[in-house]
C-alpha cells in the first residue's frame, strides 16, 4: 500500500471501510428495489382504476342504448338513473382509490427520503469519526515524535557529558602522571643529594679519623637535619628513637643518647656540607 500513500493504520483499517462501503451500497440498491417495487404496484393499481373507469364508461354506454331502445321512456330513464348513479359510484370509488393510492405513494416517499436522509446522516457520522480518528493518530504520532526527539536529544547530551567526562579523566590522568613524575624525579634528585651529602660527611669523618660512636652521632644528626622543615624547626622528637634504632642497630637507650648529642652538635654548627 505505500506507493498509494496508505499508512499502516489507514490499510489495516482498508478491509472494514471496503465492507462498510458494500454494505451501503446493498442497502442502497435494496432501497432503490423496493422504491421499484412500489412504483410498480402503483402502477398496477391505476392501471386498474383506469380499467374500472372504462367498464362504467361501457356500462354507462350500454344502458344509455338499452334506454334507447326500450319501449318506455320511463323505464330509459329508471335505467339511465341507475347507471349514472353506479356510474357515479365507480368513479367515486375510482377517485377514492386514486386519492388512497397518492396518500401510500407520498407517505412511501417520504418513507424513502427519511431513510435516504438517515443514511446521508450515517455517513456524514462516519465521515466526522473517521476525521476524529485521523486526527487522533496525527496527534499520536506528533507526540510519539516529539517523545523521539526528546529522547534522541537527552542521549546526545548524554553522550556529550561523558565524552567530556572522559576528557577531564585524561587530562587528570595526565596531570597526576606528570606529578607523579616530577614527585619521582624530585625523591630521586632528594636522595641523590642525600647521598652525596652522606657520602662528603663520610670522607670528612674519614679525614678527622672520627669514632665509630662519634660517626653514629653525626649520623643522627643528619637524620634530624632532613626531617626538620628548616634549621630552626630540628627538635628530638622530628626523628623517633625506633628509627634511630633501626638504622644503627643500637639499643634505646644508646639511641636515646646519641639523639641528644646529635642535637647538641646541630646547635653548635655542624653542618654535614660544611
Amino acid at each position: 500500500m505505500a506507493p498509494r500513500v496508505y499508512t499502516v493504520e489507514e490499510a489495516l483499517a482498508l478491509p472494514a471501510k471496503w465492507a462498510a462501503d458494500a454494505a451501503e451500497r446493498q442497502e442502497k440498491e435494496a432501497e432503490r428495489q423496493r422504491a421499484k417495487a412500489e412504483q410498480e404496484r402503483l402502477r398496477r393499481k391505476t392501471d386498474r382504476i383506469a380499467t374500472l373507469t372504462d367498464e362504467a364508461d361501457v356500462e354507462e354506454a350500454g344502458h344509455q342504448v338499452t334506454a334507447r331502445t326500450g319501449t318506455a321512456k320511463a323505464q330509459a330513464e329508471a335505467v339511465k338513473a341507475e347507471t349514472e348513479a353506479r356510474t357515479a359510484a365507480a368513479k367515486a370509488r375510482a377517485e377514492q382509490l386514486r386519492r388512497t393510492a397518492e396518500r401510500q405513494a407520498a407517505a412511501e416517499t417520504a418513507a424513502l427520503e427519511s431513510a435516504e436522509e438517515a443514511a446521508a446522516k450515517r455517513r456524514a457520522a462516519d465521515d466526522l469519526l473517521e476525521a476524529e480518528r485521523a486526527e487522533a493518530e496525527a496527534l499520536r504520532v506528533r507526540n510519539e515524535n516529539a517523545r523521539i526527539a526528546l529522547e534522541a536529544e537527552r542521549r546526545e547530551q548524554q553522550a556529550e557529558r561523558i565524552a567530556d567526562d572522559r576528557k577531564a579523566a585524561a587530562v587528570k590522568a595526565a596531570q597526576d602522571e606528570k606529578d607523579a613524575a616530577l614527585i619521582a624525579l624530585e625523591t630521586a634528585r632528594l636522595r641523590e643529594e642525600a647521598a652525596r651529602v652522606e657520602a662528603a660527611a663520610v670522607e670528612a669523618e674519614d679525614v678527622a679519623r672520627l669514632t665509630p660512636r662519634e660517626r653514629n652521632e653525626r649520623r643522627v644528626a643528619r637524620m634530624l637535619l632532613e626531617a626538620a622543615e628548616s634549621e630552626a624547626g630540628i627538635t628530638l622528637e622530628a626523628v623517633p628513637l625506633a628509627d634511630i634504632q633501626s638504622e644503627l642497630g643500637i639499643g634505646r637507650t644508646t639511641a636515646s643518647e646519641m639523639r641528644a648529642a646529635a642535637l647538641t652538635l646541630l646547635q653548635n654548627g655542624y653542618r654535614p656540607t660544611a
